[in-house]
């Protein structure tokens, strides 16, 4: 996917264009889908060069996925980009089965949403999902706030995901 002389991906990659998606992603707005659309195909087909039409595809998605988002998925797999087969599945239900658990009871935490999450017999309970008010992000300020308090002051700071400490002499 082409926008202007830029590929998409310079695009995602760039400062600029990155927090814009991010925070669109993050904020769940109804752009969302469209950009991972544009996000997808260019990894699918330009990054990875794989033809879409020969391969089944398996899609992760969090607890608080609508049904409309869900639909909105397969249709743009399966008329956008022709998939044979297509399947969702949540990220908590295939965290059990890595362990090889059909039933039990997942922590998620991410960056912006955390939940207690109960699973049996591979389906998700929905009205027993229970919602955390604190999430990945809360756990790395509250980090830096602890790492502060324990005199790492100079050069503390988040990159992403990267949580980078530093003395006045060397890195710990």
């Amino acid at each position: 996917y082409s926008q202007g002389d830029r590929l998409l991906y310079d695009l995602h990659r760039s400062a600029d264009h990155d927090t814009q998606i991010s925070s669109r992603i993050k904020e769940r707005e109804n752009s969302q889908l469209e950009d991972v659309e544009q996000v997808w195909q260019q990894t699918l087909e330009v990054e990875l060069n794989v033809d879409t039409t020969l391969h089944p595809v398996l899609l992760t998605e969090s607890t608080e996925e609508n049904v409309r988002d869900r639909e909105r998925k397969a249709e743009i797999f399966f008329e956008t980009m022709r998939v044979p087969q297509f399947s969702l599945a949540t990220q908590s239900v295939l965290a059990l089965h890595a362990e090889g658990y059909t039933s039990g009871v997942v922590v998620d935490i991410g960056a912006g949403h955390a939940a207690v999450v109960p699973v049996l017999e591979g389906k998700l309970i929905p009205y027993a999902l229970e919602p955390m008010l604190r999430s990945g992000d809360d756990l790395t300020h509250q980090l830096l706030l602890s790492l502060q308090q324990y005199g790492f002051r100079d050069n503390l700071h988040t990159t992403g995901t990267l949580l980078t400490i530093s003395r006045r002499r060397g890195v710990v």
